[in-house]
């Protein structure tokens, strides 16, 4: 479990730390207003200053930071089972690599999000494929949890 947390803080960090380079180094080009809503076809349908980047920044990395301390409590988070000392570590496994892979899904998101608001024309397709992929790793990790009853 230490391995799981420690591979999935250090692709998280990469990336958040990746996206902040980014952000230096494209910040005078980009423009004062930069969309910050997008439509499910990906059009843009609102706008705010291009601060509300750092603001999304601050925010991904502040959601990063919780998740990698409640992940650090398995007593306190919620399984759709009941916890018994006989299912304890199997379920305790299954949480952890749904928290490991929810935090790099997240990073990726706010990522996304930002990019598309800085690149013109950025597809749409990413969010789609997150969107599943978040999915995916909350209904596998329900079933599995519900197996390991």
């Amino acid at each position: 479990m230490k391995r799981q947390r420690l591979i999935s803080n250090t692709i998280s960090v990469l990336l958040i730390g990746g996206y902040a380079v980014f952000l230096a180094a494209c910040w005078s080009n980009i423009p004062e207003t930069v969309p910050t809503h997008f439509n499910a076809l990906g059009k843009a349908d609102a706008y705010g200053s291009k601060g509300s980047l750092i603001a999304e920044a601050i925010i991904m990395a502040a959601l990063f930071l919780l998740l990698a301390v409640v992940e650090r409590f398995p007593s306190v988070w919620n399984f759709p089972v009941k916890v018994t000392a006989e299912n304890k570590a199997r379920l305790y496994v299954i949480g952890f690599t749904m928290i490991g892979a929810m935090k790099v899904l997240m990073v990726c998101m706010f990522i996304n999000v930002g990019l598309s608001s800085i690149i013109a024309d950025y597809p749409v397709w990413p969010l789609y494929l997150l969107l599943v992929l978040i999915t995916v790793v909350i209904i596998t990790g329900i079933i599995a949890c519900v197996r390991a009853r």
